[in-house]
């Protein structure tokens, strides 16, 4: 079994969605679509994200050890309840949403940077 085919395996079994797995770990969803449908292994630097959805090894995933594999869901699943609320967001209110984080992210990075100046 390749690596490929055992992400899908591991896929339908957790019965998640390829959207998911493409937003965790920061991959367009038709690039997880196309892995399936032309059967290739994902690249190297989606290896440890896919384990991490999965929470399985990577000895698991690139050589199938059932020994290695864990069973454990790494996805919190308050983190998930995020995810699937995202999902069914439309174009403009991830926009929305995007924007409202990025101003909240901004204002804790200049609230740190003010503290840390404080306190020299």
């Amino acid at each position: 079994m390749t690596i490929g085919q055992r992400m899908f395996q591991l896929l339908d079994e957790s019965k998640r969605e390829q959207k998911e797995l493409a937003l965790y770990i920061g991959a367009p969803t038709n690039t997880v679509s196309n892995w399936r449908t032309r059967p290739s292994d994902p690249p190297a630097k989606f290896l440890i994200p896919i384990c991490e959805f999965f929470g399985v090894s990577i000895e698991y995933l690139l050589f199938g050890d059932a020994n290695e594999k864990k069973t454990s869901n790494v996805m919190p699943n308050d983190l998930k309840y995020v995810v699937d609320k995202w999902n069914y967001l439309d174009e403009e209110w991830k926009k929305i949403v995007i924007g409202k984080v990025s101003e909240g992210y901004k204002e804790a990075m200049s609230a740190c940077t003010t503290n840390t100046a404080k306190s020299r």
